[in-house]
């Protein structure tokens, strides 16, 4: 049987389970024929697949039709180039929050001078790995108020040989308490309101914690009261946000800083997801 033959059959076998998606096969087949992604996977159709191969990648395919999700079975996520090991304790990586990275990558990358940049809720520690990968004279932290996920970003951090700085604590206290200042404030926090907007197997599986909170946009009021604390001269702040918090992301900026700008992004769907707010003393 061939590769080509092997992902239609699998195809076909799991056509009425609404977990199974062709890009979870095509996951599986990479992780067990060692491609490294699907324009690699399509290249090789024509090449032999063993029947040991198969096996294990319906195995794989078997679980995710229980309803898990296929990175937390393989054990690991792609986020901008890089594989991260994600589990329970932390949300899988978002390409959404590609986007705000690559947002960040953009601006920085060509930066000589020496900044400090914070990753507030940091999860699995994707932002912060990835920045500090992809640009140089960057001082990362990362924080996160939960010690089970600060062990899966630390974990991260090591595979990966990302030098960051990790604190356990509530957003900003951390810094705060150290008298610590930073340029760049970047986070990723809870910002979903209602059940009925999370995917069944997202609410099934992902810890609920790191992504439901009611109102949506309290963790960031409390963010917004709290930056003056860690602030150099000036600071940049960017955002992920539910895609209706423009308003009221612009009403807590009034409401809070003195001197600011402030610009919303869309991502690829064409939703406001990103806010870039450069605060001015």
């Amino acid at each position: 049987m061939t590769i080509k033959e092997a992902f239609f059959f699998l195809k076909n076998k799991y056509s009425k389970n609404e977990n199974i998606s062709e890009a979870s096969i095509s996951l599986a087949m990479q992780e067990i024929l060692e491609i490294k992604n699907h324009g690699n996977l399509i290249l090789k159709f024509e090449k032999k697949i063993s029947d040991s191969s198969l096996k294990e990648i319906t195995n794989i395919l078997d679980e995710v039709s229980n309803g898990l999700p296929i990175q937390y079975v393989l054990g690991h996520s792609s986020f901008l180039g890089n594989e991260f090991y994600v589990d329970s304790r932390v949300l899988i990586p978002r390409p959404e929050t590609e986007e705000l990275v690559d947002l960040l990558i953009k601006k920085y990358s060509k930066i000589k001078k020496p900044l400090t940049i914070v990753d507030v809720g940091t999860g699995s520690g994707a932002i912060a790995i990835s920045l500090a990968k992809k640009i140089k004279n960057l001082h990362l932290l990362a924080i996160d108020d939960d010690e089970k996920a600060l062990e899966v970003a630390m974990h991260n951090a090591a595979m990966l040989d990302a030098k960051v700085e990790f604190y356990l604590g509530d957003l900003l206290n951390p810094l705060i308490e150290r008298e610590m200042k930073v340029d760049v404030v970047v986070a990723n926090l809870p910002y979903i309101e209602n059940e009925e907007d999370v995917e069944p197997i997202v609410f099934k599986n992902e810890p609920k914690h790191a992504y439901l909170i009611k109102p949506g946009y309290i963790l960031y009021k409390k963010l917004f009261e709290q930056v003056n604390h860690i602030t150099k001269d000036n600071l940049d702040i960017y955002l992920e946000i539910h895609h209706d918090q423009n308003e009221i992301m612009h009403k807590l900026c009034l409401e809070t800083f003195n001197a600011f700008t402030i610009e919303f992004k869309k991502d690829m769907s064409g939703h406001d997801r990103f806010v870039h707010i450069h605060l001015c003393k």
